[in-house]
């Protein structure tokens, strides 16, 4: 059976505009995530283990900040009759943001640590 170019192209885009979505999304999420796990790895290899009870200030912040932005979402979608469903794009990047929003006093918290002993090293 002879295989026609046409349909193979056709069938190579229609496979691209399926699955450019999912594209999107793992870039997105490589690059917010990159961010975060680069520090924390970086500050932990060039400078060893953190203290437990370090950082202990940030930690809760983060841990209230998570909570206010759920609040906030859950009110802003009670208030306009909207359903939360995680299949959708909206709410898809909703989530994205409330963990962006959460794990900055995480990264601040690394970033200071390393500006701190660069600065007790010169």
């Amino acid at each position: 059976m002879r295989d026609s170019k046409l349909l193979t192209i056709i069938g190579y885009i229609l496979i691209f505009i399926l699955l450019s979505p999912i594209i999107a999304a793992s870039i997105y999420l490589a690059i917010g995530g990159s961010l975060f796990y680069f520090i924390v790895i970086y500050s932990r290899v060039k400078y060893g283990k953190s203290d437990v009870r370090a950082g202990k200030e940030y930690k809760l912040v983060s841990t209230l900040l998570t909570l206010a932005a759920i609040l906030v979402v859950y009110i802003v979608y009670r208030k306009n009759g909207l359903e939360f469903d995680i299949f959708t794009w909206r709410d898809f990047f909703v989530c994205q943001g409330i963990a962006f929003i959460s794990f900055l006093p995480l990264v601040w918290y690394h970033k200071k640590r390393i500006d701190s002993f660069k600065a007790n090293k010169n």
